[in-house]
């Protein structure tokens, strides 16, 4: 099959690289808290940007979308825009060896299915199936990649090689994704409609979290304090990195900030 030999090759390049990534990674930082970030100059610029976008549009959406959406209305769009990450949860769970984790991620998707209303609702938590996700940058953190150097990619925000790499695999094996390829109508709008409601249902969470890293002397170095220790936590699945600042990113990301 020509889609899954290309998919073959899109991710041994990935994994090629995100493991040169890991390698340069591991030389270039001076201490177990220090983020590699050798385009720091170019990366302060696109993060600029994407600031002023934030600041403009994507904040005061999140915000009318919080004053103004109804709490129930809220919930919904929050626990689909979830239920449509497990399908890919499950994956990764598969690919990084913890068939326990995959197996809670398919019973919450198949209960909240059927019981929540095609995932509107959600009543797995109360039966003990609590949420989790998994991404391709996590999955290659486990076999052992390094994060690379950090990168702010434009409009999509703090990165490193090994999760914008990660992104893009993901991107391709998206098993939801890959259901709106299908000939069908209202493929495209769908996708663009879930990254929308993406968008807004996580910025709407944070408002209160990035309102305090930009008193930060450095919102720059605290925003990529604050990723780089969300990422260990991820990578860690949900356990607190223990040379890092316990399981409050926004906690290093203060101290960052302070420190410039």
């Amino acid at each position: 099959m020509a889609w899954f030999k290309s998919l073959q090759g899109i991710m041994r390049r990935g994994l090629l690289v995100a493991a040169v990534g890991g390698v340069l990674s591991g030389c270039a930082a001076n201490g177990p808290n220090q983020v590699f970030d050798p385009f720091e100059p170019v990366n302060r610029h696109v993060f600029a940007f994407n600031d002023a976008v934030d600041t403009a549009l994507i904040r005061p959406a999140a915000v009318v979308y919080r004053d103004l959406t109804p709490r129930p209305v809220k919930s919904m769009v929050s626990n689909f825009v979830d239920h449509l990450t497990l399908p890919l949860t499950m994956v990764h769970d598969l690919l990084q060896g913890k068939p326990d984790r995959a197996q809670i991620a398919f019973g919450r998707f198949f209960m909240n299915t059927i019981l929540g209303v095609g995932g509107l609702f959600d009543v797995a938590t109360a039966h003990g199936l609590k949420f989790h996700d998994e991404d391709m940058g996590q999955t290659l953190a486990v076999h052992g990649s390094g994060p690379g150097p950090y990168l702010v990619l434009p409009l999509l925000g703090p990165s490193n090689l090994r999760d914008g790499i990660g992104s893009v695999i993901d991107r391709v094996i998206d098993p939801v994704n890959a259901v709106t390829y299908l000939p069908k109508h209202g493929g495209e709008a769908f996708r663009y409609s879930r990254t929308a409601a993406s968008v807004l249902v996580n910025r709407e969470k944070l408002i209160e979290p990035l309102d305090a890293l930009h008193q930060s002397l450095d919102y720059y170095a605290a925003a990529r304090a604050a990723y780089s220790q969300k990422r260990k936590i991820d990578i860690n699945d949900g356990k607190a990195d223990p040379a890092g600042a316990g399981n409050d990113p926004f906690k290093a990301a203060e101290e960052a900030g302070k420190s410039k």
